[in-house]
């Protein structure tokens, strides 16, 4: 079934259902004047209004969303045929642009907190006007979150868009609202507060994942699949309705690998990534290209006259002709090169015997040039078609004289901006993507635009029909005995209901706290522990949960961290640590943790290195202005930790943003579990005669909303290791001099006698011999004075990061007790509703059953035959309803 086929039954049966139900109630007025079914009634009738607004005006949001720098805002304007969402070099926006399709231009800047660019709302204005106004709060926006952090700006504009125009083109049906969202890069969303508002826009729409084929080679493909995950995950897209476009394959080299091998690679990855069951769509794509025409021919359909001026349509194709001239000429070549290949007019010719003239073409037009529109399809033979294809077929020719008169400034009429228009669609992957586009939007036309429209309708008649039943089956109770056995039963869940209800609870909340407590514990394998007493006792999720704390545990030390360790070790600049930072924390924080960086690592290189961990500065006790110094490099070395603290909060509280839907899931599992606990004290009482579990149940269901978790301000804490201490130490003040007495080693010189023999007198000689003299000089020596000494102790850059990595682990005990506190609540929420929800039907059964004594007594066959045929309608209309919900 087509999309508007798919619309037009959902609108047909949604009516049907009304009257039925109308019907119904005009049937038995009084019936529906009790408060627990007036109640339902009118919730269901508040429903039906809303569903019925939503479907007489039902709109497809296409989000584009995708990987850093991917192109994703020139998508967007090719895609709507006009210039209006800002082109940037990088990740310079941030902004959420939603263009909406109206022939009324108007542009809306929503009012947000604290907001320094403009806000409010123009009409009648320019594209060139609402590009520069746009542009203008986007970038006002880029540089005040460099000091501060903001609510991103929320824009809205309406104007006429291209698929709106052009059904044939997108394959919408008439009637059928179209809107684009031009969302920013994860990267750019480094606030759990951006991050939730723009979480659910994504969660609704179809998505445009937009990849750059810069990223796919070898070195670079693993981490854009790492970047793809984060942008799916976090944003939380639906997988099963994306597409894949692989932007910028004008920028293919001569030697890259065919593009064919690329996609295939890139699907298998893709899909094991994201865990799809299927390999994805993923479609090559020159967004470039495709913009620069299309926004030259604008936003009505081919069939049509364009209404872009001579002087804009020149401007936009000399931009084509500059930026795009390589890669139409690759194009040509191929074109050619077909034409050229001997084998394509067999091949043509074979497909004669199996398609008649008009088949082939279409498969004509597919290979090259679309052709003798106007000649009637009788008067062809191959071999005239064939002529003509070729005749027709040679786009060199016709390009280069294009090309000339676009150079030369002259007028590009509509014939041949019909064809450029064309051929762009061909060549940059727009065809392509359009027929994607119509195929998978009518797959998934029925989730994204029906079931939110209906989903309040289901819930509401849900409710209604079951506490029905109930009032039913009280109907066809046929003696006063069991009448008041009935009774006695709703009285005793009445008087038990509160203390059972808590009892399950504190069993159920029992058993949530000895694994969280599991968790917090330092031991080893607390975690396997953890999970195994989990599955234990049926607690699905938590092992997913476990898991997600522990991601978030590791991005903390490698994003920020490690980062801030390594530019201590490497004395990076802090320019540069900023730069590293913005891609994981707002501006602001990265340019506070930087700033407070530098100030700690210059004030570092006047420290001594006491030991491994501990850095030592001494100063004189009355030196006020060593002191003073003393203080400021202690100040700085405690902000720098207070800033640390706030990053890794702030990632932390992104990194949570974007797992909510693990947690609401986990919590979800929770809730059914404690219901199926809950149900089981209302089943030992035997009231499914009254459909009394089932009501209970159903009505529990409709109040029953999801919260996702939050830290608090200030979810980690780290010890600042400073020791500052009073030494007293003997200095030198001064010098003195002194006599001193010392002892030098001198040789002396003698006369000795040396014997001769006998005959001989002695012979005098000379000799030399050490003497010790004693001598006195003047020496100078040091004057000492005990001084008192301030020390202070810091840690080092190693420390400082084992202090940060043991603050996040004292943390996540931390974040358990939350996630804890968090789940306890919101199930002693349910409890409470259950009880609410217990009471609500107990007392619609007791009145039901109050009534019944009289009917027994009276005219109980009259009254039993009565509502069997309202049972027979009310089943009439739960049919409808059934039908209504066959569409998903």
């Amino acid at each position: 079934m087509d999309v508007e086929s798919k619309l037009n039954s959902a609108r047909t049966l949604l009516n049907e259902l009304d009257n039925a139900l109308s019907a119904l109630v005009n049937s038995a007025p009084d019936i529906f004047e009790d408060p627990a079914l007036k109640s339902r009634l009118n919730d269901f009738k508040e429903a039906y209004q809303e569903a019925t607004q939503r479907l007489a005006h039902p709109s497809l949001s296409i989000a584009t969303i995708g990987t850093t720098s991917s192109g994703k805002s020139t998508i967007v304007n090719a895609l709507m045929g006009r210039r209006i969402a800002p082109i940037e070099a990088g990740e310079m926006s941030g902004g959420i642009l939603t263009l909406k399709h109206s022939e009324e231009r108007k542009l809306i800047i929503k009012e947000t907190p604290e907001a320094v660019w403009e806000t409010g709302e123009w009409t009648d204005l320019t594209d060139e006007e609402l590009y520069t106004k746009i542009q203008v709060v986007m970038h006002t926006y880029h540089e005040a979150r460099k000091k501060k952090e903001y609510i991103a700006p929320q824009i809205v504009a309406y104007v006429p868009l291209l698929p709106a125009s052009d059904l044939e083109l997108s394959g919408l049906p008439e009637g059928i609202g179209i809107e684009f969202l031009d969302l920013p890069g994860l990267k750019s969303i480094q606030d759990r507060d951006n991050l939730a508002v723009i979480q659910p826009l994504v969660g609704k729409a179809f998505s445009l994942v937009a990849l750059d084929y810069m990223q796919v080679d070898e070195q670079h493909r693993q981490k854009l699949l790492e970047e793809l995950k984060r942008v799916v995950q976090y944003l939380q897209g639906r997988t099963d309705s994306m597409i894949f476009i692989l932007n910028r394959v004008d920028n293919r080299g001569s030697d890259d690998l065919p593009i064919e091998v690329r996609l295939e690679k890139l699907k298998q990855e893709i899909k094991e990534v994201l865990d799809l069951p299927e390999l994805p769509d993923v479609i090559p794509f020159n967004a470039r290209l495709l913009y620069y025409a299309q926004c030259a021919w604008g936003t009505t359909a081919l069939s049509q006259d364009s209404k872009v001026s001579q002087e804009t349509r020149l401007e936009l194709l000399n931009k084509m002709i500059n930026d795009c001239l390589q890669f139409i000429n690759l194009k040509i070549k191929e074109s050619n090169e077909l034409i050229d290949d001997p084998q394509t007019p067999n091949l043509i010719d074979n497909a004669l015997e199996s398609m008649n003239a008009k088949d082939l073409l279409i498969l004509l037009s597919q290979q090259g040039e679309k052709i003798v529109k106007s000649t009637p399809l009788k008067n062809l033979n191959i071999q005239s078609l064939w002529n003509e294809f070729q005749k027709q077929h040679d786009v060199k020719t016709w390009f280069n004289q294009v090309k000339d008169r676009i150079e030369n400034d002259k007028p590009i009429d509509d014939l041949t901006m019909r064809k450029i228009v064309q051929y762009a669609l061909r060549w940059s992957g727009g065809e392509a993507l359009w027929n994607c586009l119509k195929t998978r939007i009518e797959e998934s036309f029925a989730e994204l635009v029906l079931l939110p429209a209906l989903f309040g309708v289901f819930e509401s008649y849900d409710a209604l029909s079951e506490a029905l039943n109930t009032l039913i089956a009280t109907r066809k109770i046929d003696s006063q005995k069991e009448v008041e056995s009935q009774q006695e039963k709703i009285e005793e869940i009445r008087k038990n209901l509160e203390r059972e209800s808590k009892q399950v609870q504190k069993d159920f909340n029992a058993q949530i706290e000895e694994i969280i407590e599991i968790l917090k514990t330092p031991q080893t394998g607390r975690d396997i522990k953890a999970k195994e007493t989990a599955k234990k006792k049926g607690l699905n999720g938590i092992d997913s949960i476990l898991d997600a704390v522990l991601d978030i545990e590791k991005d903390l030390n490698k994003s920020l961290i490690l980062l801030v360790q390594d530019a201590f070790k490497n004395n990076s600049g802090v320019y540069e640590l900023k730069e590293k930072l913005a891609k994981v924390i707002s501006p602001a924080l990265a340019e506070d943790v930087s700033r407070q960086y530098d100030h700690v690592s210059r004030r570092l290189t006047k420290f001594s290195s006491q030991s491994e961990d501990t850095m030592v500065k001494k100063v004189e006790a009355n030196d006020q202005s060593a002191i003073k110094e003393l203080e400021h490099d202690e100040r700085h070395v405690k902000l720098l930790y207070h800033t640390i603290r706030q990053a890794i909060t702030a990632r932390a509280e992104f990194a949570l943003q974007g797992q909510a839907k693990l947690f609401e899931k986990v919590l979800q599992s929770l809730v059914k579990s404690q219901v199926e606990l809950l149900k089981d004290c209302l089943s030992k009482y035997g009231l499914s005669e009254l459909n009394f579990e089932q009501a209970v149940t159903t009505d529990l269901e409709k109040k029953l909303t999801n919260n996702p978790p939050s830290l608090p301000e200030k979810f980690f804490e780290f010890p600042v290791a400073i020791r500052k201490q009073q030494k007293t130490e003997s200095k030198v003040v001064g010098q003195g001099k002194k006599t001193e007495t010392y002892t030098v080693s001198e040789q002396e010189t003698y006369t000795y006698y040396q014997d001769k023999s006998c005959f001989q007198a002695p012979e005098k000689k000379t000799g030399k011999r050490p003497v010790q003299k004693q001598k006195t000089r003047s020496v100078n020596y040091d004057i000492k004075k005990d001084i008192e000494c301030q020390e202070l102790c810091l840690p080092s850059p190693d420390l400082m990061a084992k202090q940060w990595t043991s603050g996040v682990e004292k943390g996540r005990e931390e974040l358990w007790n939350i996630f804890k506190k968090w789940l306890i609540k919101r199930l002693d929420r349910v409890s409470e509703l259950f009880q609410e929800s217990v009471i609500d039907i107990t007392d619609l059964a007791n009145r039901a059953l109050q009534k019944q004594l009289k009917i027994v007594e009276q005219n109980f066959e009259e009254t039993k035959e009565f509502y069997r045929k309202f049972e027979l309608s009310k089943n009439e209309v739960n049919l409808i309803r059934q039908q209504l919900e066959q569409f998903f």
